[in-house]
């Protein structure tokens, strides 16, 4: 089942819409997405809908323009990614500068990849997203109209795949970032710490099959609960434990049999790319940013490839992918997991990596490594109680002028 196969008959748009009583005859007969009326043949909706040939055409020519849209202009799209002012394009990290080389924010309708080695902080910087989604609406009246009570919070889907989720921490963030709001001082603030904690829904995966099936069954939960921000903390996890064997025993049986490796590595792309299509599916219809979060694997050169392949004749034992290891051979670098396949299917990839000073042996920075409109940049932070903050130019804000290609992108560990 694809993402657009679970697109629901009631979300079509205005131009394409059916009629109340059409909906309420296919509803009838359980046809809710567009793959339950288009798996149909012509002649059966005629005999289960009762209706004339010529309506049979019109309802299923109006749901195929919704899944496949013909080609349009460069001047359509600008129309209609600037005709409804109240969605805005970006999502504010409020790390200033980051948001000032990203053109305002982390881009909606996209998907974004935070990655980078553990200890960075990449589950730190999806708490603060998630408490800036979740209380844009109220932060935004409060600022225009402060005297106003308790407002409506934003929805945020946060889905944990590590159970590296902390309610205690998300707390922590939103009181002391914004005391104001959410202090619990006042019967107002602790209402709105309450309506904060409950617009955050945690979602609990264990396999890439379950993530797979959520994210699909998705839609009317972002429509119901208003949400603003969809996490997926991280992706890595789960198909590194399906795919990489839970004893050495039997990731070194696996690496004998090549076949079952070449079928296993086929099925491993298959789910991830049916991940990322849904995922840019939910960004894309309901114009919000989907934010994922990826680790990291050691690259080696050819000649550390024919030292490993001596080390395992000689029944030694070898670097396991994904350690943080160093190792003897220069071309030898740590960079982001998951491969090309998965590369190629986020918008924009921030790589958060140590970037040590003299000042601070543990400085943190993130960089702009792909975006299809903003440059190579990079940003200091740091981690506080209040969440991730930018940090003081200890290590070259701002646009790098250098770069490589993301295949070859380096990530500095500890």
């Amino acid at each position: 089942m694809t993402s657009t196969s679970t697109r629901s008959l009631q979300r079509l748009p205005e131009d394409l819409t059916l009629s109340a009583q059409q909906l309420s005859k296919l509803s009838a007969l359980s046809i809710y997405t567009t793959k339950d009326l288009l798996s149909k043949t012509d002649l059966e909706l005629v005999e289960l809908c009762d209706w004339d040939p010529a309506s049979v055409r019109e309802v299923t020519r109006r749901v195929a323009r919704w899944i496949a849209p013909g080609a349009e202009n460069a001047l359509q799209m600008y129309r209609a990614v600037n005709a409804d002012h109240s969605k805005s394009a970006f999502f504010r990290t409020e790390l200033e500068l980051l948001d000032r080389l990203l053109g305002g924010g982390i881009p909606c309708s996209t998907v974004t990849e935070i990655v980078g080695p553990s200890g960075c902080g990449k589950t730190q910087i999806c708490l603060t997203l998630t408490v800036l989604a979740a209380s844009a609406l109220l932060r935004t009246r409060n600022e225009l109209s402060p005297s106003d009570h308790t407002q409506r919070i934003c929805g945020v889907v946060y889905i944990d795949t590590e159970g590296a989720f902390s309610s205690q921490r998300l707390v922590e963030i939103a009181c002391i970032r914004f005391p104001d709001l959410f202090a619990p001082t006042t019967p107002t603030t602790r209402q709105n710490l309450q309506n904060l904690t409950e617009s955050v829904h945690i979602i609990p995966v264990q396999n890439s099959h379950e993530l797979i099936q959520r994210l699909e069954s998705l839609q009317s939960f972002i429509i119901t609960h208003h949400v603003r921000l969809i996490v997926l903390d991280s992706v890595a996890s789960l198909v590194r434990r399906e795919f990489a064997g839970d004893t050495t025993e039997e990731r070194e049986r696996d690496r004998n049999r090549v076949g079952d490796r070449r079928g296993a590595m086929w099925e491993r792309s298959e789910l991830l790319v049916r991940e990322a299509a849904t995922l840019k599916f939910l960004a894309e219809s309901f114009h919000i940013p989907v934010v994922v979060t990826n680790q990291v694997t050691t690259k080696f050169g050819e000649g550390e490839i024919a030292k490993r392949m001596r080390v395992r004749e000689e029944g030694e034992n070898e670097v396991e992918e994904g350690e943080e290891k160093a190792t003897s051979d220069a071309n030898s670098f740590v960079a982001a997991a998951l491969g090309n396949t998965w590369a190629h299917s986020v918008t924009t990839r921030l790589v958060v990596e140590y970037a040590p000073t003299p000042a601070s042996l543990l400085q943190r920075r993130v960089r702009i490594a792909k975006s299809p409109m903003a440059p190579r940049g990079r940003v200091a932070y740091r981690i506080e109680a209040s969440g991730v903050v930018q940090a003081d130019d200890g290590v070259g804000s701002g646009i790098d002028a250098n770069g490589v290609g993301d295949g070859l992108e380096r990530i500095r560990t500890r």
